[in-house]
């Protein structure tokens, strides 16, 4: 069977007033992708609520969970980018799902190699 994505959507950049601030993002199920241009970092991940998720990143306050993410999104120049549509075998997979989402989150880790995502 064939996974297929749809296009990443630009969302907008990444600010800094202390915390990181986002683009405004819909409460929908899907990918997220952070990336910083000059330096060729990116991160990919998933959630059931695209906006809340986000909320998360801007509350955190642990770097020690993941400290190459926690000192990016501090960083200028981040964009975000969201996916909400994929496909296998010709079917749309369900974002809403987790499962649906994880499935693609994992290709996606495979295949664009994002450098601040910690495999293992």
């Amino acid at each position: 069977m064939k996974l297929a994505v749809g296009n990443w959507t630009a969302c907008g950049p990444i600010d800094f007033d202390g915390k990181p601030v986002f683009p405004w993002l819909e409460k929908l199920g899907g990918l997220y992708r952070f990336s910083w241009p000059a330096t060729g970092d990116s991160y990919i991940g998933h959630t059931s609520n695209l906006r809340s998720r986000m909320g998360g990143y801007r509350a955190w306050n642990k770097p020690q969970t993941h400290p190459e993410l926690f000192d990016a999104l501090r960083t200028e120049g981040g964009m975000v980018e969201v996916l909400t549509a994929a496909t296998l075998g010709g079917q749309p997979i369900d974002l809403s799902r987790r499962d649906g989402r994880e499935m693609v989150e994992g290709f996606l880790r495979y295949t664009l190699r994002p450098t601040l995502n910690k495999d293992g």
